[in-house]
Formats: C-alpha cells, sequence, structure tokens
C-alpha cells in the first residue's frame, strides 16, 4: 500500500519506468478486494455481555494488536444495582478480534463510570474510574491491570493523597512508560475546580505519587484541567475546557514537554482560537510529534454546539491555531468531541451529526496536504438506523482507525438502548468508496453505482481502473463448460461494454474524483459469482509519475 507523496517525499519517478508496477499495484489492489474497506467493510465489535444502557464504546485505546474499550454504564455480573462500569480487552489473532478480558472492580458501585478513560501501552491498561468513593464521594481512582500468562489482573488502584469529594480522578488517563498519568477535572488545587494531573509509578503493586501538575499560565476559575490527556512519550497534553480567559468555558490546553529526568514541564499554554463562551476548546486532544490536535466540542461557528477542531505546529512557536473545516457543518454536530492522529493523516469525530438519519454521528477524515490538512473522507457505521453518536470516540495507528458509537441502540442479536458498539476500518492512504456502499450488483437487472475518490491532491488527473476477481461457476468457452478463475488483471468487459464510463477524471480543488460504473440488464449470467473490483490511480502531470494509489472496493455480481 502506498502513501501520497507530499513536498517532503521523494521525487516521483518518470511514467514510462512506472508502467509495469502499475499493472503490480493493480493487482495487488484487486487481490485484496476481500478485505475491509474504507467505509463497507466494517468489522463491528461488541462485549460478550454488551446490553442495556452500557455505553460501550465510549473511550477506547488501540495499541499494536490489544484494544481497550470502556463501557462506564455497564452492570457487574450479579449486582442488584448495576451501572458499576467495565471495560474489555480485545486481542487481535489471526486478523480477528478476540476478546481476552473483562476488567471490573468487584466492590465497585453504582456510578462508578469505570471505563470512562482507558490507556493501554505494551501489556499494561490504565481505566478510570472517576465515580469511585473511597474516603470522598466521587473522589475519583485509577486501575492498573498487567497482562500475565493471557490474564489480566489488577495490580493496583490508583487514589491521590490529598482526595476531595467530587475531584474525579481518572476522567482521563495516559501511560508514558512506568509513569501513569490521571486527571482530576474538578480537583480545586488552586482555585476551585481549576483541576490537576496525578503522576503515579507503581512500586511492588503500590502506587507511589510521583508528580502533582497544575494549570501554570491559567487565569483562576473552573479550569477542569485534566479534562482529556493525550501523550506521545515526548510529550504529554492535557485540556482545560473550562478555562475562561475572557468568557467562561472558552478553553485551553497546557502542552508538557519531559525534560531528561523524566519530569513534565509546561511549554506552552494554547488558549481558544476565539473569546465564544462555551466553547470548550480542549475537550478531546491528540499529540504526535510536533502536531497538535485539539477539539472543541462546544464551539459554534455554524450554530450552537456545531464544534470545531484545530491543529497547531508545535515546531513554531509562532504558528497559529488552524481550523479544519469539514462540509456539511451544522449546529449540535459535537465537532472535536474526539480527535486522532496517525502520521500523515487526522480523525475527528462528530457524534450528534444528522445526515441522512437523526444523530447518526460521523469521523471525518484529513490528510496533511500543503503544510495544513485537506478533509478527505466522512465516515459512518454500515447502517444508518444503528449508528447513533458514531464517532464518540477514537484511536488510529497507521492505516487502522477504530471508532466508539457509544450511543447506539443494539440491533438484532444484542439488547439495550446506548449499549454501545465499536467499529474497525482498515483505511488505505487515499480512501476510496462506492457511493451508497452497495455489496452487490444484479446481473439480470444491471445498476449503475458511483465511484468516489478521496484525498487525492486537489487537481489531480485520476484514472479508474477496474479488474475482476474469484470464480464462476462456470463459461461456455470454445462449447465447453469449464470453471472460471479470473486474473486479477483481466480488465472487465461486461454486456460487451466498458464497465466505467468516462475513466478518467480530474480530482476537484478537494481532491475528490468520481466515476460510474455500469452494469447492463440482462449481462451473462456466468458472471455470476465474481467480484468487480475498482481502484484508482493519480498522477503528478508535472514529474509524470504516479502520485497516489487508492484501495479497491468490489461489487459482488449476482444472479
Amino acid at each position: 500500500m502506498t502513501s501520497t507523496n507530499d513536498d517532503r517525499s521523494a521525487p516521483t519517478r518518470p511514467l514510462t519506468r512506472l508502467l509495469p508496477e502499475i499493472l503490480t499495484a493493480a493487482a495487488l489492489l484487486a487481490l485484496a478486494a476481500g478485505s475491509a474497506r474504507a467505509q463497507c467493510g466494517l468489522l463491528e465489535l461488541q462485549g460478550i455481555t454488551t446490553d442495556g444502557a452500557d455505553r460501550f464504546g465510549a473511550a477506547l485505546a488501540l495499541d499494536g494488536e490489544l484494544l481497550v474499550v470502556g463501557a462506564p454504564r455497564a452492570d457487574l455480573p450479579g449486582s442488584l444495582s448495576g451501572l458499576e462500569g467495565t471495560a474489555t480487552v480485545f486481542a487481535r489473532i489471526a486478523g480477528q478480534w478476540v476478546e481476552e478480558a473483562t476488567l471490573e472492580l468487584p466492590t465497585g458501585q453504582p456510578i462508578d463510570d469505570l471505563g470512562s478513560a482507558v490507556a493501554i501501552e505494551g501489556e499494561r491498561v490504565a481505566i478510570g474510574v472517576p465515580g469511585f468513593d473511597g474516603t470522598a464521594v466521587d473522589q475519583g481512582a485509577v486501575l492498573v491491570f498487567e497482562r500475565q500468562g493471557g490474564a489480566w489482573p489488577l495490580v493496583a488502584t490508583v487514589t491521590a493523597p490529598d482526595a476531595l469529594a467530587g475531584d474525579r480522578l481518572g476522567s482521563a488517563v495516559a501511560i508514558v512508560g512506568e509513569t501513569i498519568y490521571a486527571g482530576a477535572p474538578s480537583h480545586s488545587f488552586v482555585g476551585t475546580d481549576d483541576g490537576a494531573l496525578y503522576g503515579f509509578s507503581i512500586v511492588g503493586g503500590v502506587p507511589v505519587l510521583t508528580a502533582k501538575l497544575g494549570g501554570s499560565g491559567l487565569p483562576p476559575g473552573p479550569n477542569r484541567l485534566g479534562s482529556s490527556l493525550a501523550t506521545d512519550g515526548v510529550r504529554l497534553v492535557a485540556g482545560a475546557p473550562g478555562t475562561g480567559q475572557a468568557v467562561p468555558f472558552n478553553g485551553a490546553v497546557l502542552v508538557y514537554l519531559f525534560d531528561p529526568s523524566g519530569a513534565a514541564v509546561v511549554e506552552r499554554t494554547i488558549h481558544g482560537p476565539a473569546a465564544i463562551a462555551g466553547s470548550y476548546f480542549g475537550s478531546a486532544v491528540d499529540v504526535s510529534g510536533l502536531d497538535l490536535l485539539v477539539g472543541a466540542a462546544g464551539n459554534s461557528p455554524v450554530g450552537a454546539a456545531a464544534g470545531s477542531a484545530w491543529w497547531i505546529d508545535l515546531g513554531d512557536p509562532d504558528s497559529a491555531l488552524a481550523e479544519l473545516a469539514v462540509p456539511d457543518h451544522a449546529p449540535g454536530d459535537a465537532l472535536g468531541s474526539a480527535v486522532a492522529i496517525a502520521g500523515e493523516r487526522c480523525f475527528v469525530g462528530r457524534p450528534r451529526h444528522s445526515g441522512s438519519s437523526l444523530l447518526e454521528g460521523g469521523v471525518d477524515v484529513f490528510d496533511r496536504y500543503a503544510g495544513g490538512w485537506l478533509a478527505s473522507a466522512h465516515l459512518g457505521a454500515p447502517s444508518i438506523a444503528e449508528r447513533p453518536g458514531f464517532g464518540s470516540a477514537i484511536d488510529a495507528q497507521g492505516t487502522e482507525l477504530v471508532v466508539g458509537a457509544a450511543e447506539q441502540s443494539a440491533g438484532a442479536g444484542f439488547g439495550g438502548l446506548q449499549a454501545g458498539r465499536v467499529y474497525d476500518l482498515q483505511l488505505s492512504t487515499v480512501l476510496e468508496s462506492l457511493s451508497g456502499c452497495p455489496e452487490s450488483l444484479s446481473l439480470v437487472e444491471g445498476g449503475v453505482q458511483d465511484l468516489v475518490a478521496r484525498g487525492l491532491p486537489p487537481n489531480a488527473p485520476t484514472l479508474f481502473l477496474v479488474g475482476v476477481s474469484g470464480s464462476a461457476p462456470g463459461l461456455q468457452l470454445d462449447g465447453l463448460n469449464l470453471p472460471l478463475e479470473v486474473d486479477a488483471l483481466t480488465l472487465a468487459s461486461l454486456a460487451g461494454s466498458a464497465p466505467i464510463g468516462q475513466p478518467l477524471q480530474i480530482a476537484d480543488a478537494l481532491g475528490e474524483a468520481r466515476a460510474t460504473l455500469s452494469l447492463a440488464p440482462d449481462s451473462d449470467p456466468a458472471l455470476a459469482g465474481l467480484f468487480v473490483n475498482e481502484a484508482s490511480l493519480a498522477f503528478d502531470p508535472v514529474h509524470f509519475g504516479i502520485t497516489a494509489v487508492g484501495a479497491p472496493v468490489s461489487l459482488h455480481l449476482l444472479p
């Protein structure tokens, strides 16, 4: 799978030298057609015991072959009161997610909210329990689990030594090496509800406080520092969405840099971009290298609670916040409720977006381009009727994206309102989809499907290709009825006509190109069982090379 080139990539090679590689790429893309696709082939996860109003997917963390999902309103087995909360660990085995453990606090109480925040590094998991009652009501706690031979025993319960009622420690968690950081956004450190961050190490199963960080540089008031946390191991970023520099709850973000001793030192304080009350800038954060992504879920650029997301270059002290613009932005979207960065691509959740159904939610995808970010796709779950809250939590690594839909009502086979669900998507560098995400076309009825390639360089010439793969029951060849194994490079010519109309297109200013795939009615029934695979190549007209290759999407040909 190739990456979209930008100014920092190696120069593109002459097209004449790339023709064999074009064919090879087309073959690989077609052969991969059975795997998950950008929008149509989502992998769906739910805990074995998920039901009721569990809100499975309210928090999640992905690390290599392990995935942790929080369900803060799940019931403990045998509980009479319920709503204690749990978290589930999935391990990827042979390409499939398998539930490995359910993490819980046996002494949990109602509305503990266990699983409101989760973090994983290696074989250590931290679970936030902000409603935990210890010496004070809702003081909060963090549970630390470690993998031991496939089991996940609880190794430590972390509480703050100066805990106060309502602190809600564990509202956000992060792991940096041997240190676990937890946010207590309602802790009164210097002022009321200004919030604090706690750092703990685990020594012999005993938590040891190593740091307590406050909102240096923030004005007094209910800053709620620690409402969100993110780290890349070099920096720790904390959201303080309650900060009111000029108006209440405009929000801010503190960036901490780890010094050689491992101590977190404030590197930068970033305030919300405009004095808008209730923006909640810092409601979600992520950091990767010099890229900082911040959600402001309450911001109102196009109406109340439409939300927004912002990027800043931490390597440039003069860098200003840049807004990530999305199409169809509407009041109530809550854009920026969740954010994630993965290399040259970033993701922003808007779980309250209403598209073709009410509050279906979605995730907007942005690709790095010309020193900024370009909107390349809007992703949603497969079934419109089943996806309220899609995008309530997200995490990403490489070309993999996991999305929580914590408000999703369970469908057939599951029970309960807001049971929640999680989706795993494998994305190519160039997102490719079939409009409406169909899975098949009828040879008798025929049909036309729109092909869409997103994330291309603006104005790039784009060639749409079609190949066929799979097995058909048989075709009449010179009077013989033989099983057909179609080579992936075979160009489809269904019903004697080219399947793609106008295959050469020019991407628009947003990096999107479209074509149509046509199947004539009453096509040869012997084609039943084959898959038609569409992919695309984008060209650099200046250097005469390929600048992007799209992943395939498939249509199954049925009688």
